[in-house]
């Protein structure tokens, strides 16, 4: 059926193309590709060519079919907070989808097994089962379904690593980063969707605790990440270009964040901020990046 606000032609149409790039969210993609390359600069490892795009391929399309796992499971919810989904709107049938995902997996899978075995371990043992645990499982127990995603995150810089070297020990201070960055925007997209999680009875924190002590606790994690960020600096493993990024791709932002929040404690707020932390995301990618400075 047409939109009344639009003559018949100019009705819009998705693209079937990009609707299956759509369902993978592809800004959250590239920034886990990033992050391997990241990890390849800070490890001296961006001449291994072929490593490198292998650990791509592992993350991104493990990444891109447990998003597409989260919107089957989320189908119901994304109808009331995300009814444009390719999934909801009808875009891609949910059987389509599963193919889709599991399609993913198995390269996935099969491309990690040309990486050391610390990798694999890391890939399979912890990665791999936290991402298919989390919307069944993680995602229904409040702020531990957060945590979950934000230690995904972070295991990438940690997995990357070892796909480099072998072995893990310089990633672990961007590892925590991007955990305390993702876990803040979790849960302020948590507030965001708290309408559509209360009619499909998922009890994330908000849910159960109510958007007001949401807030407080999302102003509290700021503030502890905000100092925590700072021990590498005092502890000299990082120099002053790392503490200058930091103080002004991230955490100024993120004190920002925290007065707008106060002066606009809404649904529509929190939506502002979720993408907002995106791009403070980046920021903080830059941070880690400029670590080695």
């Amino acid at each position: 059926m047409c939109n009344s606000k639009f003559p018949p032609k100019f009705t819009p149409v998705m693209n079937p193309f990009f609707s299956y790039i759509n369902i993978l969210r592809p800004l959250n993609l590239i920034f886990s590709a990033l992050s391997v390359i990241i990890a390849a600069y800070l490890t001296q490892s961006l001449n291994q060519t072929a490593t490198i795009i292998n650990a791509v391929i592992v993350v991104v399309t493990f990444a891109g079919a447990s998003n597409i796992l989260n919107d089957i499971f989320d189908i119901n919810i994304d109808r009331k907070n995300q009814p444009h989904r390719p999934l909801p709107s009808g875009e891609i049938s949910v059987w389509a989808a599963l193919v889709y995902m599991v399609a993913l997996y198995f390269a996935g899978i099969y491309m990690v097994f040309n990486l050391p075995e610390l990798a694999i371990e890391i890939a399979l043992v912890v990665v791999l089962p936290t991402l298919v645990l989390y919307t069944p499982l993680y995602k229904r127990i409040p702020l531990i379904g957060n945590m979950a995603v934000a230690a995904v995150l972070g295991m990438v810089f940690l997995f990357s690593e070892a796909a480099f070297t072998g072995t893990v020990s310089t990633m672990w201070v961007p590892a925590w980063l991007a955990f305390g960055l993702t876990f803040i925007r979790e849960l302020v997209k948590d507030i965001e969707d708290i309408e559509g999680d209360k009619l499909d009875g998922v009890r994330t924190f908000p849910v159960i605790f109510g958007v007001e002590k949401s807030l407080y606790l999302a102003y509290l994690l700021i503030i502890i990440f905000c100092v925590l960020w700072w021990i590498p600096y005092y502890h000299n493993l990082y120099g002053n270009i790392y503490a200058m990024t930091l103080l002004f791709a991230v955490e100024i932002p993120l004190i920002l964040s925290i007065f707008f929040l106060w002066k606009n404690p809404t649904s529509s707020g929190c939506a502002m901020i979720s993408r907002a932390t995106k791009w403070i995301t980046l920021g903080g990618m830059v941070t880690i990046l400029c670590s080695s400075l």
